[in-house]
C-alpha cells in the first residue's frame, strides 16, 4: 500500500517517542 510508507514514518517517530 502506498499509504504504508506514511504509516511507517509515523510509527517510526511514534515508537521513538515512547
Amino acid at each position: 500500500i502506498a499509504l504504508n510508507d506514511q504509516f511507517v514514518k509515523l510509527v517510526s517517530w511514534y515508537d521513538n517517542e515512547y
